[in-house]
C-alpha cells in the first residue's frame, strides 16, 4: 500500500497533540482529547477549502520544536505501519512550525532522524515541504527551497505548494517555481481543487510532476490531452475532495473518467484525522463511484509510476 499525499499535521492522532502539549508546556487550548477531534475533524457546515484549512490550527500551533516534529513523525510511522503502508510521500510546510524561534532545518532535520524508526518498521517515508500561498510568503517560500535542496535525497524528495488556491492563484508563484527548477528539484502542486482550469494549466506550465487533487482538469478538453501526453500523476483525494466542495458528492467524484481518459492518477489519503479517513477506507469509499469495478490494479501501477522517488 502507498500513500503519495498525506498531510504530516493533519494526521496527526489527538491524544499525540495532548501528550505532546503537556510534555512541552506549550497551550493547545483544549482540555481533553474529544475537544481536540471536535475541532480538528473536518465536519463542515459549508464546505469549502477555507474552512477546512481551519482544522490545521491545533497541531501546528503545537508542532513548534524539533522534539515535537520527531515525535509526530514516529507517531505516524507506527500508523502508517498498521494500516500496511509500505511507502509514503509525507508532506509539510517548514515555516508554519518556527514560531517559537527554531529554524526551517532544524524543524526538517528532526523528521529526517525520526526515518531510522520508520525504517525498522519496514515503512519508506520520503518528504514533501510546502510552500503556502498567503500574503508576505515569498521569502519564507524561497527558505523552503532553499531547505528543500539542502536534504534532497537525505530525506526530501520534492516541494509542494498548499493553502488557500482561490485567494492566492497559482500564477501568482511562477517565480518560485522557475527558482526550484534551476535547483533541479522536483515538485507537485496543490492545483484544481479551489480554483480553476487556469491553476492546473499554470501548473503543468510551471513543470509540476503531479497535481494535487486536480479536480477541475476534466472541464477542459485540452487539459486532459496535455496532462495526459505529458504523462502528470493526478493525486486524489476523494474524501477530502466531498468536503472541501471540490465535488458535489463521492458519486459525482470523476475519478472514473479520469482513469477512462488515460489519465495518471492514484488514492491518498490526504489528511488522515482532519478528514476521518486513512487509505484503506478510501479504498473503499472509492467503489461507491459508477463505473469502478476492476481498476484497482490499474491505479495501484500508477502509485508505482507517480514516487517522487530519489
Amino acid at each position: 500500500m502507498i500513500d503519495l499525499h498525506l498531510h504530516l499535521d493533519g494526521s496527526v492522532a489527538p491524544q499525540d497533540i495532548i501528550k505532546a502539549a503537556e510534555e512541552s508546556g506549550i497551550e493547545c487550548g483544549c482540555k481533553n482529547v474529544d475537544e481536540i477531534r471536535e475541532k480538528m475533524v473536518y465536519c463542515p457546515n459549508e464546505r469549502s477549502l477555507v474552512n477546512y484549512l481551519r482544522c490545521f490550527d491545533i497541531p501546528c500551533s503545537i508542532m513548534q520544536t524539533p522534539e515535537i516534529m520527531r515525535y509526530m513523525v514516529l507517531k505516524l510511522s507506527e500508523r502508517l505501519y498498521s494500516l500496511g503502508i509500505k511507502y509514503a510521500e509525507v508532506r509539510f510546510a517548514p515555516q508554519l512550525h518556527i514560531n517559537r524561534g527554531f529554524c526551517m532545518d532544524e524543524m526538517v532535520e528532526a523528521c529526517i532522524e525520526a526515518l531510522e524508526y520508520s525504517s525498522l518498521l519496514g515503512v519508506d517515508i520520503k518528504f514533501i515541504l510546502c510552500m503556502m500561498r498567503g500574503e508576505d510568503k515569498h521569502k519564507l517560500n524561497e527558505l523552503t527551497i532553499d531547505c528543500a535542496e539542502k536534504y534532497l535525497g537525505k530525506g526530501v524528495c520534492a516541494i509542494d505548494l498548499a493553502g488557500d488556491e482561490a485567494g492566492y492563484p497559482t500564477k501568482n508563484f511562477e517565480d518560485l517555481f522557475k527558482y526550484a527548477s534551476k535547483h533541479n528539484i522536483p515538485f507537485t502542486i496543490h492545483a484544481g481543487e479551489a480554483g480553476s482550469t487556469g491553476d492546473v494549466w499554470d501548473a503543468v506550465r510551471f513543470g509540476a510532476k503531479r497535481i494535487g487533487h486536480g479536480i477541475r482538469l476534466m472541464d477542459d478538453i485540452e487539459l486532459i490531452k496535455y496532462i495526459k501526453s505529458h504523462n502528470i500523476g493526478i493525486e486524489c483525494c476523494p474524501t477530502s475532495n466531498v468536503q472541501t466542495g471540490a465535488v458535489e458528492d463521492i458519486y459525482s467524484h470523476p475519478l472514473v473518467k479520469m482513469l477512462e481518459n488515460g489519465i495518471l492518477v492514484n488514492i491518498n489519503s490526504d489528511n488522515m484525522t482532519v478528514s476521518d479517513t486513512n487509505i484503506v477506507k478510501e479504498y473503499k469509499i472509492i467503489e461507491k463511484i459508477e463505473g469502478f469495478n476492476s481498476d484497482y490494479k490499474k491505479v495501484l501501477l500508477n502509485n508505482a509510476k507517480m514516487m517522487m522517488f530519489r
